[in-house]
């Protein structure tokens, strides 16, 4: 018996290199500051020890007012299915 699982990391390093790239943000700890976490949580997320999830996705949009697809589409977030 075969199990297909399909298995989707976020990938927070390109969420906030976007950020950095199109200078919304200095660096990470500016981009802490702005999102409201602490440091040590964003450099989880950026070498993937933490996934991108939906308190993140939602602090990106009220602090960078970005599209929340935009986000999940950086960060490889898929939809839930229903």
């Amino acid at each position: 018996m075969t199990t297909n699982i399909k298995q989707v990391t976020s990938n927070g390093k390109a969420l906030f290199d976007y950020v950095i790239e199109q200078k919304l943000s200095r660096n990470d700890a500016h981009t802490a500051k702005l999102l409201g976490l602490s440091t040590p949580f964003i450099s989880n997320m950026r070498n993937n020890k933490l996934q991108v999830g939906a308190s993140t996705i939602l602090a990106f949009h009220e602090s960078f007012d970005m599209p929340i697809s935009t986000i999940r589409a950086i960060a490889n977030v898929p939809r839930k299915e229903k």
